[in-house]
């Protein structure tokens, strides 16, 4: 569900829409991860959405789950 506003406009406005996505996480080395996203949006309009960043991995502490 999207809500949007227009620039001059007052009322909000609610949109079904659909995204189709994937990702990838890519170890450099040691904790280091590079993480890929693609997000494909429909409505309202079409957007592609191109996602990159670093991930770096810890390790959990003592007595967690």
């Amino acid at each position: 569900v999207h809500y949007y506003r227009g620039t001059w406009d007052t009322n909000q406005y609610t949109v079904w829409g659909f995204h189709v996505g994937t990702g990838a996480l890519l170890h450099v080395g040691g904790p280091v991860y590079v993480r890929l996203d693609m997000r494909f949006n429909s409505n309202p309009g079409t957007s592609l959405y191109l996602n990159f960043g670093l991930s770096i991995r810890t390790r959990p502490s003592e007595g967690s789950n």
